[in-house]
């Protein structure tokens, strides 16, 4: 490569290119070293700055996390209120913000919420509705799991299965334990309608509850129902 003289430039040897990226912080740097016969001559480093990231949509949920019990206060609409300190409880399993619902049911709700989040069965003490605590008293026994509390539930019989039942059959979901299924109770007291030959009550939900959790066809044999047996089976 001539020069414009008619001599020869001097040589260049390039000794080093280094590339170095940062990939967390964005950070890029590169530096280029010449080699002379008398120097070395460096290229400044360039920072490359990382676009802003796009920014998304905050949900109700996500605004209810990061703002304060203030932002409930500030609303005007009572149901979106109730609703916005009952989100807020449950976050954070504390059962003194659902005090801040007039509603009472909605207060309800909030506590049986929290009571399951918490694993906290004396919290159900505070539901104000029968049934409502029944409910409490069932969320919590499946969370924990723990079949007793299931117990706690007074409730007027129902020979198709009432919320004790269902209670014993989401604990034995949980805890993968078909026997569980047999000690729900049979008893069936509707003098009107005659016992179906098929009855089995709350028992054969509890079956293809478990059934489906285990991926177990074989526990669906013990519904006497073949249109119920048959639910069990495709569930699976």
């Amino acid at each position: 490569m001539k020069n414009f003289s008619g001599g020869f430039a001097p040589i260049f040897i390039i000794y080093a290119v280094i590339v170095v990226m940062v990939v967390g912080g964005g950070y890029l740097a590169v530096k280029t070293k010449v080699l002379t016969p008398s120097k070395v001559e460096t290229v400044q480093e360039k920072n490359v700055v990382p676009p802003v990231p796009e920014k998304k949509d905050i949900t109700f949920s996500d605004q209810v996390t990061k703002n304060s019990i203030s932002t409930c206060d500030s609303k005007n609409n009572l149901d979106e209120k109730n609703r916005c300190y009952e989100e807020i409880a449950i976050k954070n399993a504390d059962v003194n913000i659902c005090s801040k619902i007039a509603t009472p049911s909605t207060f309800d709700h909030c506590v049986v919420g929290v009571a399951g989040v918490a694993k906290n069965v004396a919290l159900c003490a505070k539901v104000k509705s029968d049934n409502t605590r029944n409910i409490c008293y069932g969320s919590v026994a499946t969370a924990i799991p723990n079949l007793s509390i299931c117990n706690k539930i007074v409730e007027h019989p129902n020979p198709y299965g009432g919320v004790k039942d269902l209670c014993y059959a989401n604990v034995a979901r949980e805890l993968k334990d078909v026997s569980i299924c047999e000690t729900i109770s049979l008893a069936y007291d509707d003098q009107d309608v005659p016992k179906p030959a098929n009855y089995q009550g709350g028992r054969v939900y509890c079956y293809q509850q478990v059934a489906k959790s285990l991926h177990d066809k074989t526990i669906c044999e013990k519904i006497i129902s073949t249109s119920e047996r048959g639910k069990c089976v495709s569930g699976i």
